[in-house]
Formats: structure tokens, C-alpha cells, sequence
């Protein structure tokens, strides 16, 4: 029982975690050869989008993909949420929001 377990959870984790990790690396080296803007904070929401979209959708790719075709699937899929969530944050300026803020609560308030 033990033994199918712990293969359940490598298995989870190859597929879920790691597969998508590589997709978003790929898609971000990709993107800083061809002369892309790669900060810090990009680099961190393309790891959460692209990590957590395939991890939200796992039981409809576990339905309905074969086994085959499941780590293509999800390293597609980890690749266009993450371009997908791209041209919202580049929209939206997300980006700009959120370091305004980390630095606003970072940076200590100057007593006058």
C-alpha cells in the first residue's frame, strides 16, 4: 500500500510540479533570447500562472487526455496560461502594481 502511494505522489509531482516548471523555463529562455524583458517578479508569476493552471485543470487532463499525450498536454497548457496571464499583466501593468507595492511596504516611511 505504501509502495502505491509514494509512486502516486512521485508521479503527482513529475507531472504536476516539475513538467510545468521546465514548460515555463523553456518559454522564458525562449523569450530572453529573442531580446524579452525578464525581471525578477516576471519570472515569479510565470511560475506561479504556470505551475497552478495545469494543477487547477488535473482532473479534466487526467479525464480526458490518455496517458500518452498528459505531459505534452500539460506542458501546453502550463506554457499558453503563462502567456495568457503575460498579456493580462501587461495590460493590466500588474507588474508595475505590485512592485509599488512590495517597495511601498518595504521601503520604512521617512519621519518628518
Amino acid at each position: 500500500m505504501t509502495d502505491k502511494v509514494t509512486e502516486e505522489v512521485i508521479n503527482f509531482f513529475i507531472k504536476f510540479i516539475i513538467i510545468p516548471v521546465f514548460a515555463v523555463f523553456v518559454k522564458l529562455s525562449v523569450a530572453s533570447m529573442n531580446g524579452g524583458k525578464i525581471t525578477k517578479l516576471n519570472v515569479a508569476l510565470s511560475l506561479f500562472v504556470g505551475v497552478a493552471v495545469p494543477f487547477i485543470l488535473k482532473d479534466l487532463i487526467d479525464y480526458y487526455i490518455s496517458k500518452e499525450w498528459a505531459t505534452a498536454v500539460i506542458g501546453f497548457i502550463a506554457i499558453l496560461s503563462d502567456k495568457i496571464a503575460e498579456t493580462v499583466i501587461k495590460k493590466v501593468k500588474i507588474d508595475l502594481i505590485i512592485t509599488s507595492l512590495i517597495n511601498n511596504l518595504i521601503t520604512p516611511k521617512s519621519k518628518e
